[in-house]
């Protein structure tokens, strides 16, 4: 299977069940509770990834993160351009994003949004 039809595949299981969560709990209230645990998760994968790494400045992720970005699946997967490098800031651009196309394809960009972007910010 491509990395598409895999992404299609787990998205194809999984979003449904969260659209039907979605609507006994109400869009407000779902929102939230996919965005806090999203952080969290997100949080908590790159602090357990980044825990052996020598150097603990952003200089040293960025170099982890763009690593970490041309490696399958990521490089087939989201396209990106560094807007802005320095010691004390790292600014990535998204230009292309496959799991954003196929939740936008499965209505379901709100929940995308929330589950695949929100760790970020």
């Amino acid at each position: 299977m491509s990395t598409e039809e895999n992404y299609s595949f787990f998205y194809g299981m999984f979003i449904p069940l969260l659209q039907s969560l979605q609507k006994e709990m109400g869009n407000e209230k779902f929102i939230e509770l996919i965005t806090k645990t999203s952080t969290e998760g997100i949080g908590n994968m790159i602090t357990s990834m980044t825990k052996d790494m020598k150097e603990k400045d952003l200089k040293a992720f960025t170099t982890f993160f763009k690593d970490l970005l041309a490696t399958p699946p990521y490089n087939s997967v989201l396209t990106f351009e560094i807007i802005e490098q320095t010691d004390r800031v790292l600014e990535f651009k998204f230009t292309e994003c496959l799991p954003a196309k196929l939740l936008r394809s499965m209505n379901a960009a709100d929940i995308g949004l929330a589950l695949e972007c929100s760790g970020g910010e």
